[in-house]
């Protein structure tokens, strides 16, 4: 259905450096939420302190 092949194009790492390229497809991704904001997905915790130090610290803004 539409909405399932648009959940899984839309499924990818939110560091704008990430560089993963393992595996067929990022539908496949294995994603994880930032802790805080739950708002932002990473492949992994590089990305994820990678785009802490290059901003994401700065918006980050816990949901409540």
């Amino acid at each position: 259905d539409v909405a399932s092949a648009r959940a899984a194009l839309l499924r990818r790492c939110d560091n704008t450096a990430c560089a993963n390229f393992s595996g067929s497809s990022e539908a496949g991704l294995k994603l994880t939420v930032c802790g805080s904001c739950k708002r932002v997905r990473y492949c992994g915790t590089a990305c994820q302190r990678a785009h802490w130090k290059a901003g994401h610290k700065q918006e980050c803004k816990p949901r409540g």
